[in-house]
């Protein structure tokens, strides 16, 4: 428990909450160091109390991107469109003509 609380975990599962808040407790009359956070049992460090917000220029920076990777998405299917379908059809590769041909005189290719 002690070295839990030496390298900040985020938290530490034990089966006596209250020697972990003795061992808590000892450790900060040692090092002067507040380790748990009023009232918080079983977190060294509160949890998510500590996250910090995100500011507005990462949250823009983040919205830009995204909103940058849904354009390339739609301007790649508009090229890569007509090319697609093409192939999935069996038109403009050569193929589609012979076969309707071979079936309209009814032979097998």
């Amino acid at each position: 428990m002690e070295w839990s609380i030496r390298k900040q975990v985020d938290g530490v599962i034990t089966d006596d909450p209250k020697l972990f808040l003795d061992v808590c407790n000892r450790y900060v009359e040692e090092h002067g160091r507040d380790v748990a956070p009023s009232g918080s049992v079983g977190g060294a460090r509160g949890g998510q109390k500590g996250r910090k917000k995100p500011s507005l220029v990462r949250m823009a920076r983040l919205y830009t991107s995204i909103f940058f990777m849904q354009v390339a998405m739609v301007v790649f299917t508009g090229l890569f469109y007509r090319r697609l379908t093409k192939k999935a059809t069996g038109k403009g590769s050569g193929t589609g003509k012979a076969v309707s041909a071979a079936s309209a005189a009814g032979t097998k290719l």
